[in-house]
């Protein structure tokens, strides 16, 4: 999967933190400790997209995250990179692990017989 790096400006990031300091939420770990998400997830959003902290962070300020993060969202308010359901990218993602899984076990059962 190809991530692409998406910043925000630095003044929109600066007043993004000072609208959460307002809202009581000085740091980034006591707004993360608040939803069970890592500091990290904070972090990055300022340079990755990622839908459900945007959320939290535009919840928190008064904002919905498609006016907070406007370039990050489709016109009809979905996430952009998410072009087809999670039921599939899963899918994708099982068959890679299974093919993995058979290999190994292909490959035991040979040593095994070499023996």
């Amino acid at each position: 999967m190809d991530i692409k790096k998406n910043p925000i400006p630095n003044e929109i990031w600066s007043w993004i933190k000072y609208r959460l300091t307002r809202a009581g939420y000085p740091t980034w770990p006591s707004l993360a400790a608040k939803h069970n998400y890592s500091v990290s997830a904070f972090t990055l959003v300022k340079n990755y997209a990622f839908p459900n902290v945007e959320k939290i962070i535009a919840e928190t300020i008064g904002m919905t995250p498609q006016n907070l993060f406007p370039d990050r969202y489709t016109a009809d308010g979905r996430p952009i990179g998410r072009t087809y359901p999670r039921e599939i990218r899963l899918t994708e993602r099982k068959k890679i692990r299974n093919e993995k899984d058979e290999s190994r076990v292909n490959n035991k059962r040979r040593a095994k017989n070499d023996r």
